[in-house]
């Protein structure tokens, strides 16, 4: 008997392998409570160092989603907690024991130093954990660059009913108040405090309300183009027609390999490659997860030239999402971890086989050398 809680790519890996090697697998959703004491997390051979971990889980890239101080005071409605008294295990998300991390944070969440706002990055979405319980001992394999399980938009929507019953409840937003003006705590700085929070809610809830569909995306699952569209050609712009339901989810893809692709996303439909395409496709990315951008027109269009727009007023963190783009040139595909499960060498060699014949075509490996 055995208790997995898999990515949804992981999961299709493993289960291959098992066919090939018949060991017994099941899978079940990230969303379930860890065991506690959690066991001690094992990472398989992928290229990385610790440090090379440790800045991908930490590495801000300019995303303003809260300021932290705020994310800190606001406490859940369903139990009498800080809203990550958890490390919001409950969505999903993953422990993060980096050295970097005083907060406490899970997996890709992190403190923008420049800002003082909690922000997400790369390692949010795409980490994944295996965990396996056999004779009573859990195993936990981290999959770094693997697709999450997380519940982004439960997240979302608990974060926005909890802000907003701050907002309206007296008792609730006082003792938000007190947390996070400590002893400086006044009345005049508590209304203060409530109208900046009150600004931030209402735009924040406003995000939400146009762009979460009312069919949940469900665990490993994001629309997240229809988000990053919202948030730019939306919230951005200040043009509220032209929100859309970001109603297409899909999986998470995994990053090993990503940038040795031509073109990436699950469409297809962006051009990828060199390395300028690498950071506008992760410009978009960091603009999905609330980076700030107030583009701004310098000079009107007219009938024979194109407006002249001012796009400097952001928050994206170019320098950072440099160090996430090249940590992720470096991370292999993840081994099978033959040493906890084992593997029948003659059922792989069948297995490779039938992979070759039926699958080989399109999923094999190739290396094309260019210019040498």
């Amino acid at each position: 008997m055995c208790t997995l809680g898999l990515t949804v790519r992981a999961a299709a890996q493993i289960a291959a392998c098992a066919l090939a090697a018949s060991i017994p697998v099941c899978a079940n959703g990230a969303s379930a409570q860890p065991a506690t004491p959690s066991p001690a997390v094992t990472y398989l051979a992928q290229g990385w160092t610790a440090a090379d971990r440790n800045a991908f889980y930490t590495t801000g890239q300019g995303s303003h989603l809260i300021p932290y101080a705020w994310f800190k005071a606001v406490r859940r409605l369903d139990v009498d907690q800080p809203f990550a008294a958890d490390r919001l295990e409950r969505y999903g998300y993953l422990g993060n024991d980096s050295p970097n991390n005083s907060n406490g944070l899970p997996v890709g969440f992190v403190v923008e130093a420049k800002s003082g706002q909690l922000g997400m990055t790369c390692a949010a979405c795409h980490t994944g954990e295996l965990q396996y319980t056999k004779n009573g001992i859990t195993t936990v394999l981290r999959i770094d660059g693997a697709p999450t399980t997380a519940d982004f938009q439960q997240f979302l929507i608990d974060l926005t009913a909890a802000a907003r019953q701050t907002l309206s409840q007296p008792d609730r937003f006082t003792a938000f108040a007190k947390a996070v003006l400590g002893s400086g705590y006044t009345a005049a700085g508590a209304a203060q405090l409530k109208a900046a929070f009150g600004d931030w809610v209402n735009q924040f809830g406003d995000f939400m309300d146009r762009s979460l569909p009312s069919s949940p995306w469900g665990p490993g699952r994001l629309d997240a183009f229809g988000m990053i569209f919202n948030r730019v050609a939306g919230r951005d712009l200040g043009i509220t027609a032209n929100f859309r339901s970001a109603d297409a989810p899909v999986s998470y893809p995994f990053l090993w390999n990503a940038t040795r692709q031509d073109r990436t996303q699950w469409n297809g439909g962006v051009p990828n490659g060199l390395f300028i395409q690498g950071l506008a496709r992760n410009t978009g990315e960091v603009l999905g997860v609330f980076a700030d951008f107030t583009p701004k027109i310098l000079i009107p269009r007219t009938v024979i030239t194109p407006a002249v727009i001012d796009y400097r007023n952001n928050s994206v963190d170019l320098a950072g999402l440099e160090t996430l783009e090249e940590k992720i040139t470096t991370l292999r595909p993840p081994p099978w971890p033959s040493a906890l499960f084992g593997l029948d060498t003659q059922l792989a060699a069948k297995g490779k086989v039938l992979f070759d014949d039926n699958c080989g075509q399109c999923h094999a490996e190739h290396t094309n050398i260019i210019g040498n």
